[in-house]
C-alpha cells in the first residue's frame, strides 16, 4: 500500500511538472520549458540534468536502481525517458541540426524499451506508453542502432500481445 502511494504520488508530480513544460512549450517559452525538464530530473528522480546527458541509458538506469527508495524502476525509467524526450525536442526547435538531437532520442527510446520490456512492477500497465516509443522510433527512422532494433521487435511483439489480449477481453 505505502508502496502505490509512494509510486501515485510521483507520478502526480510527474503530470503537474510536464504540464508546465508542455503549457510553457505552446506558448513558445522553450527556455523555461527546458528548465522545466531540468529542475524535474533533480527533483523527481535525484539526478542531476547535466549528470543524466553525459551518461548512457544503461548508466541511468543503474543509477536508478541504487535509489533507496521503493519506487519502481520501471516508472522512473519512464520519467526520464519523457523528460529527456521533452527536453530534446525543444533543442531541436531551437537548434534542428545540433548534435545532441539524435543522441537525446535515441537515449529516450532506450529508456522507454527498458522500463516496458523490464517492467518488473507488474501491476503498472505501461502500455499508454507504447505510443511514446512508436513516435520516437519513427523519428529515427533508419538511425536506429542494432541493439535498439532488436529491443524495438520485443516491444512490437509485445504490443501486438497486448492488444490482442485487450481485443479477447473485450
Amino acid at each position: 500500500m505505502i508502496y502505490q502511494d509512494c509510486i501515485l504520488r510521483l507520478l502526480e508530480q510527474f503530470v503537474k511538472v510536464l504540464a508546465k513544460i508542455l503549457f510553457n512549450k505552446k506558448m513558445g517559452n522553450y527556455r523555461d520549458a527546458a528548465e522545466n525538464a531540468e529542475t524535474a530530473f533533480n527533483h523527481l528522480l535525484g539526478l542531476d540534468y547535466n549528470l543524466v546527458s553525459s551518461l548512457s541509458a544503461k548508466d541511468i538506469v543503474s543509477l536508478l536502481n541504487l535509489s533507496t527508495d521503493e519506487m519502481g524502476i520501471s516508472i522512473k525509467c519512464i520519467i526520464a525517458a519523457r523528460l529527456l524526450k521533452e527536453h530534446t525536442e525543444l533543442k531541436s526547435i531551437n537548434n534542428p541540426d545540433s548534435p545532441d538531437v539524435l543522441p537525446g532520442y535515441l537515449k529516450a527510446l532506450r529508456l522507454y524499451l527498458e522500463a516496458i520490456l523490464n517492467n518488473k512492477n507488474k501491476d503498472a500497465d505501461l502500455s499508454e506508453y507504447y505510443p511514446e516509443v512508436k513516435e520516437l522510433a519513427a523519428k529515427l527512422g533508419d538511425d536506429v542502432p542494432e541493439d535498439i532494433e532488436s529491443n524495438l521487435i520485443k516491444f512490437h511483439k509485445l504490443s501486438n500481445s497486448d492488444t490482442s489480449e485487450s481485443k479477447n477481453t473485450s
